[in-house]
């Protein structure tokens, strides 16, 4: 489906911006796409007006799972392994 006018305004103005960044900002952003698309192809596309998940409760559940993996590899690297 072709993309509707404001679609086609959230992507030039999102281009503007990506123009302008640096590669490092760029592999941010591109790592941030990667993982969306990830998402999208999971769970559908995002519907925001009707996704009735608690966006509190997904990031605190996010932020914990985060810090277990960093424990883990802290653990990991104290003890020589990579």
């Amino acid at each position: 489906m072709a993309p509707s006018s404001y679609e086609r305004e959230l992507i030039g103005e999102c281009s503007e911006h990506i123009a302008k960044l640096g590669t490092d900002e760029l592999e941010v952003i591109r790592l941030l796409l990667r993982r969306t698309r990830q998402g999208q192809r999971q769970y559908g596309e995002l519907e925001i007006s009707t996704d009735g998940r608690n966006w509190v409760v997904q990031t605190l559940e996010e932020c914990i799972d985060g810090l277990f993996y960093m424990a883990v590899q802290l653990i990991k690297v104290s003890r020589g392994m990579r």
